[in-house]
């Protein structure tokens, strides 16, 4: 599968959801995301998302690509996910047909 090289963005991963993000390329996002995590010595990556209505079925995609690479999965609910965004300084407002799908932090 070839990704489009747009949605890659200096910090994240960003896209137009049913155009350049399908479940297809967020599941191969996940599995790519899996296998550096498990490369880096963790085996465990959360996946949070917001309230848009394509939120559940892209996480469930991403956590899939995840569990496919062998790393374990710990998903976060709505409110979860925006406490920890709060706390880290993390704001998105974007339209609802975009999102922000993935941000990656060390730690």
């Amino acid at each position: 599968m070839t990704l489009p090289p747009e949605i890659f963005k200096a910090y994240d991963i960003r896209g137009v959801v049913g155009k350049t993000l399908t479940t297809e390329i967020v599941r191969a996002i996940g599995q790519t995301l899996g296998t550096l995590a498990l490369e880096a010595g963790r085996d465990a990556l959360v996946v949070g998302r917001d309230g848009r209505l394509s939120g559940p079925e892209l996480a469930a995609a991403v956590a899939d690509g995840i569990r496919a690479a062998g790393a374990n999965v710990i998903v976060t609910d709505n409110r979860r996910h925006f406490l920890a965004a709060l706390r880290h300084g993390i704001r998105v407002e974007t339209p609802p047909e975009f999102l922000r799908t993935i941000k990656m932090r060390r730690g």
